[in-house]
């Protein structure tokens, strides 16, 4: 607690209102109370400040702030008092010769004299237009100007009228342009939701970089190149079991053995890349082009994931070998990307429409790359389960035999808009 050793308090005074009879004291815990008496004050207005010296009042330095009561602006005659919370302002202040000052300032006897000076200015105003009214000689010239300015005036109102509206019917024709904007673009909503198919995103035309930066990566992810590709639709999940189940039971085809067993909305794995090209053909559409997947995979960014450089994020955007339990898990469990997409980053690795070439980076097309005509291995892209954080980048490349089943390998499908 700040305690403090008070020996005398100094007061400021003027001729007509007088402060007087400062004291002090600090009590129990700690507040300091000042107190003074106002005296000749009569209908004034005073602002009464306290200020502090540590020095026996050879400077008074200290400005208390965390004050109460009888401060700033006081009126009335008689006893007044400060409270000062000295803890707040100065916890750490102790010792002696310590000095207050009550300084007041009459705000009465200024408005009195900014009063006077507004009437003296007011006085010489008058005694101008007095004057500008003397010279007016001629009372058939002040008609002539009085007449002027009725014409000027009526002209300027009409003019201000037909501003206003004209003002008013542009006003009128921008709302009318909004709202047809505002409906014109519901429409196309409408519609492009009623074209969209169901439980797909809508991946919008445009150029996108493709591959990983130098530094960053294996020498298939290079050289990083633009790559336009035309709109297309993008399963906004895995495909699960239960959605296979259906299309193997329409061929009356065995159903593969999945990891977790009953677990219907877990994505499907152990198929092969012919199994989900037929599953998409199936279902009326077809396997993502790689360079599809990887657009929809960044979801409009450039960074090593589609969330940033940082791998601190990875967790809440897919299930890797750092989190997953070694098991795959329910699709749409983790955050999606700017896109919409969920688990492109991880849970399962997924079949891509294309051959695979390691050097395809450096010849591709520059406009709807398809992939290599022929190969020995299909792409593979995507984190997993079983896969550690570098191999969950947007960028990361994999290839395997078409025929290959595993259960940590499934798909997605796309659709041409």
């Amino acid at each position: 607690m700040a305690v403090l050793v008070l020996f005398f308090a100094a007061g400021a005074y003027g001729a007509g209102p007088q402060i007087k009879d400062v004291k002090f004291e600090q009590d129990k815990k700690g507040l300091v109370h000042v107190y003074y008496r106002l005296e000749n004050t009569v209908e004034d207005v005073l602002k009464i400040r306290l200020r502090l010296s540590h020095d026996g009042g050879n400077a008074f330095d200290l400005q208390p702030k965390s004050l109460s009561g009888d401060v700033g602006e006081v009126s009335g005659e008689g006893g007044k008092q400060i409270i000062w919370d000295i803890e707040k302002d100065f916890p750490e202040l102790k010792g002696l010769g310590f000095v207050f000052a009550v300084e007041g300032v009459n705000l009465s006897a200024r408005k009195r004299e900014e009063a006077r000076l507004l009437a003296e200015k007011e006085e010489a105003r008058r005694k101008e237009e007095e004057k500008a009214r003397l010279l007016a000689a001629e009372a058939a010239r002040r008609k002539e100007e009085e007449k002027a300015r009725l014409l000027a005036a009526e002209a300027a109102r009409q003019k201000q009228e037909e501003a206003q509206r004209k003002e008013e019917k542009a006003r009128r024709k921008e709302e009318e342009k909004a709202r047809l904007a505002a409906e014109e673009k519901a429409r196309l909503a409408a519609e492009e939701k009623a074209r969209t198919p169901q439980g797909t995103v809508l991946i919008r035309q445009g150029v996108f970089q493709m591959g990983s930066p130098d530094g960053v990566g294996d020498a298939d992810e290079h050289p990083r190149h633009k790559v336009y590709l035309d709109a297309f639709y993008i399963d906004k999940y895995e495909v699960t079991a239960a959605q296979y189940r259906r299309f193997a039971q329409a061929r009356r085809a065995a159903m593969p053995e999945q990891a977790a067993p009953g677990a219907d909305n877990h994505p499907v794995v152990q198929v092969s890349w012919n199994d989900a090209d037929k599953y998409c053909k199936w279902a009326g559409r077809r396997l993502p082009t790689e360079a599809e997947w990887e657009k929809a995979a960044r979801g409009g960014t450039d960074t090593k994931w589609s969330f940033g450089d940082n791998e601190s994020g990875l967790g809440e955007y897919a299930w890797y070998q750092g989190d997953s339990g070694n098991t795959a898990h329910i699709v749409g469990q983790k955050k999606p990307n700017h896109y919409g997409l969920y688990d492109m980053h991880g849970n399962v690795r997924e079949w891509c429409a294309d051959w695979y070439d390691k050097n395809y980076y450096g010849n591709s097309p520059e406009s709807n790359p398809g992939g290599p005509e022929t190969g020995a291995a299909r792409v593979v892209r995507g984190g997993s389960w079983f896969f550690n954080a570098d191999n969950t980048r947007s960028g990361f490349r994999l290839r395997l035999n078409p025929a290959n089943k595993n259960d940590n390998i499934g798909f997605r499908c796309a659709v041409s808009r």
